[in-house]
């Protein structure tokens, strides 16, 4: 079992050295776009956002600056090596500036990038830090606002962001189940998770202890409606289950399931919805827990797609999942409802034909004047009869 690492000593063997340690920086996500891929990798930033620091290893890759989320109508879009160590800026499906960078990609190793597009002003550069090595500073009289991003690219290109200017992550699972080819989000600042899936077959979470550790003791796997529309907790290896749950229906292919999943204390808990804590499927105390730092998703083989709202609270609510049938509550609801109505109906006719003798005097017509009962009614608002009036025309009758 791997033990939490709390601090650490350096040494240059009895020599002068220089050090250079990066400050924890927050979660990040690691994700992999595939040969073809037409399916891109969606980031909504947060509001008043104006630049990004991301890392790949690849060819021929695309960063897409989008006015809208999950929407390419209005875009800017880098292009990095699609020619030798070119790295072209478009708007829209026009080439507005290009530049050579040396050494710009790597198959194997991620490089450092950053781009900014504050007030219109697109600047792309290499390294870790803003205004470093500046290859494109580019001015836009007509600028996007842009408010997120899409990552897209070939040769099975892999990517690495920070999570703290992003507000959600939608991603399409591949169709293979091996977890490294997919999504990896790191979780060392947090105990629980939201997010939503639409797949057709299968969904599976793994919790990881060490990153790209899965199959091994040292993660739990989550798998949402398997086989028999079992939904289970297991050890990594698959060797041991811990909880499982019947739930048929869970999953659709065309809307999203909403499902929360929390490890604190080694209390590992599945749940149905947007609220941590409510609608639990299945729950686990695992006494000799293990370290949560990581957690990865695949569909099983199929395609699925995840979203991941980063930002708590998020904007607009995750919906529920729809039902057809209609609940014993609701059934004897609409019968109340029914019967009420017919008896307020009933009450209406009667007053109408058969009026209470108090109220006759307001309705019948004077002789001659050839008034209807609701002219009458109408009038005697404007010249009310007293209650002497009243009381001798009860005597009168």
């Amino acid at each position: 079992m791997p033990h939490a690492v709390t601090a650490l000593s350096i040494s240059t063997n009895q020599s002068r050295g220089d050090w250079m340690f990066d400050a924890d920086r927050g979660d990040f996500v690691l994700l992999t776009t595939q040969a073809g891929d037409a399916n891109l990798k969606w980031l909504q930033l947060l509001p008043g956002s104006n630049w990004t620091y991301l890392q790949v290893a690849g060819s021929d890759v695309n960063v897409t600056l989008s006015e809208r989320y999950r929407d390419t109508s209005k875009v800017y879009v880098i292009t990095l090596g699609s020619q030798k160590d070119i790295i072209e800026l478009w708007r829209d499906s026009e080439s507005i500036a290009e530049a050579h960078a040396p050494n710009l990609l790597e198959l194997q190793t991620l490089k450092d990038f950053w781009v900014s597009w504050e007030s219109g002003r697109i600047q792309i550069g290499q390294g870790r830090f803003r205004g470093q090595r500046t290859v494109i500073d580019f001015e836009d009289q007509r600028p996007y606002d842009v408010s997120a991003i899409a990552l897209s690219g070939a040769n099975k290109a892999e990517w690495k962001l920070l999570l703290d200017q992003a507000e959600e992550l939608t991603y399409q699972t591949y169709s293979t189940r091996d977890f490294d080819q997919q999504l990896w989000m790191t979780a060392r600042h947090t105990t629980s998770e939201q997010f939503t899936v639409t797949a057709c077959d299968s969904a599976y979470v793994a919790l990881n202890s060490l990153r790209h550790d899965v199959g091994s003791r040292n993660s739990y796997v989550l798998r949402i409606q398997d086989d028999q529309n079992m939904t289970s907790l297991w050890s990594g290896d698959m060797n041991v289950k811990y909880a499982e749950a019947v739930t048929p229906g869970l999953l659709s292919c065309e809307t999203e399931t909403s499902l929360w999943m929390s490890w604190q204390g080694g209390h590992i808990v599945l749940g149905e919805g947007d609220r941590v804590g409510r609608r639990v499927i299945l729950s686990y105390q695992d006494l000799d827990a293990l370290p949560v730092s990581a957690l990865c998703v695949s569909t099983d083989g199929n395609t699925g797609l995840w979203r991941f709202p980063l930002a708590k609270p998020y904007l607009e609510p995750l919906p529920e999942r729809p039902s057809n049938a209609l609940s014993g509550g609701a059934i004897a609801g609409a019968v109340i409802g029914f019967i009420a109505l017919l008896a307020l109906f009933g009450l209406v006719v009667f007053l109408v034909f058969r009026p209470p003798e108090r109220l006759q005097p307001f309705l019948r017509p004077r002789p001659g004047d050839g008034e209807t009962p609701v002219d009458a009614h109408s009038r005697s608002f404007d010249n009310p009869i007293s209650f002497k009036d009243i009381s001798a025309n009860e005597n009168a009758e």
